[in-house]
């Protein structure tokens, strides 16, 4: 007698199931076959999913076929729920860049700066479509948009916003938020990273800085550096590659992206991901 057929695997690179072995008397069914189904998030991968049923074992002629190996994924809370998944989104923002030692200039809101050695201004922009190098005397190096992070229920006001020098529009509520990646043609050192402002600030310069990376440029003259691409430290201490973790605003915050320039750059562009809420 000759075994049960095996399920079929079905889908692009499914593997169907072995035959049963042939017996003079009780058979085995053939094994389930596999649909070859995987999910992958990120680095990792699970599955193979969709196992075809083995075929039943019989005292007939010929054991049953197994069934054909099926997924089901069920994502979210399960017992009945709305399941609700949200795309990341995808933003770019680019600059022309700015000239070393400029302060940044905008309205509304003034923008805070540092002198470092030597008289050098260190440029905490707020990556925002409101601020202009003073040195150009218009807004030819202003970012596109601004890159700023609100969540829902967030107590943060649109007066606060302009005061700060951002605009509502470009203000998403959001969490899972990456600095993905940036680049830009540097003639010197040029450090990124986010801050923290928080309900009832009267001026920006009230940001917590925080710096994730950094690209570097020791070959004199304006060159292009990516940070995935091009070696980025601070000559002490390597950054890594991203992306980079910016943290969810709680409902009295307001995150936000900025740049440092310590003797200028242009051909600036800085991509982010997150979540919409």
């Amino acid at each position: 007698m000759a075994g049960g057929t095996g399920g079929a695997g079905g889908g692009t690179g499914g593997v169907n199931g072995t035959s049963g072995a042939s017996s003079s008397g009780f058979v085995a069914g053939g094994a389930g076959g596999n649909n070859g189904v995987v999910l992958v998030d990120g680095p990792d991968t699970f599955g193979p999913y969709g196992i075809g049923a083995n075929g039943a074992d019989s005292n007939n002629i010929r054991a049953e076929s197994g069934s054909d190996g099926g997924v089901v994924i069920t994502w979210g809370g399960g017992l009945g729920g709305t399941i609700k998944y949200t795309a990341p989104t995808i933003v770019t923002v680019t600059s022309a860049g700015v000239d070393g030692g400029s302060v940044q200039t905008g309205t509304p809101g003034l923008q805070p700066n540092s002198i470092g050695v030597g008289g050098v201004a260190l440029n905490y922009a707020p990556i925002s479509r409101n601020w202009r190098a003073t040195s150009t005397g218009n807004t030819s190096f202003a970012w596109n948009r601004a890159l700023g992070f609100i969540c829902t229920g967030s107590n943060i006001t649109e007066s606060e916003l302009k005061t700060w020098g951002f605009t509502l529009v470009d203000v998403p509520h959001a969490d899972d938020i990456y600095l993905d990646k940036f680049s830009a043609a540097v003639d010197g050192n040029f450090s990124i990273g986010y801050a923290i402002i928080r309900h009832a600030a009267t001026s920006i310069s009230q940001s917590t800085f925080v710096t994730l990376a950094m690209l570097s440029d020791p070959i004199a003259g304006r060159n292009s550096r990516s940070s995935d691409s091009n070696p980025f430290s601070d000559g002490s201490f390597p950054y890594g590659k991203g992306p980079w973790v910016i943290p969810t605003p709680g409902v009295n915050e307001f995150v936000y992206l900025w740049v440092s320039d310590t003797s200028g750059s242009d051909t600036r562009s800085v991509t982010v991901t997150y979540t919409p809420q």
